[in-house]
């Protein structure tokens, strides 16, 4: 892993943890696997509870983060958010592309349903 992405990953599970406090994790166990992997877990895990309950304090503290992170200028944190997560909630079947459309800022709902292009 290179030092950008280090720092990178660094700071945004620090984020995470700060504004997503219920996102419960093991701090080593994506240490060799990459932020990739971490930030897929991530969506997978929001995945499962918005199946559970959309309305938790978990999905809104989740989409509170993913927008807040989606405003940087950085490319690199940008398609870490399209790849590690958008692309994950837009091909889980069971949930509701508008709901989480809604959800996303509008910067980051132009990602969203740009996958549109990727999966039918």
């Amino acid at each position: 892993m290179s030092i950008k992405t280090q720092n990178i990953s660094n700071e945004l599970i620090s984020i995470l943890k700060e504004m997503v406090p219920e996102y419960n994790y093991e701090s080593n166990a994506f240490k060799d696997d990459g932020i990739y992997l971490f930030m897929n877990d991530f969506a997978s895990t929001l995945a499962e509870s918005i199946k559970q309950d959309p309305n938790s304090h978990f999905v809104s503290n989740s989409f509170n983060y993913i927008n807040t992170i989606g405003e940087r200028s950085d490319p690199d944190v940008i398609n870490l958010i399209n790849v590690g997560i958008i692309e994950i909630l837009y091909t889980e079947q069971s949930l509701s592309r508008a709901f989480i459309a809604m959800r996303l800022s509008e910067k980051l709902s132009v990602l969203f349903h740009a996958w549109s292009e990727h999966y039918r």
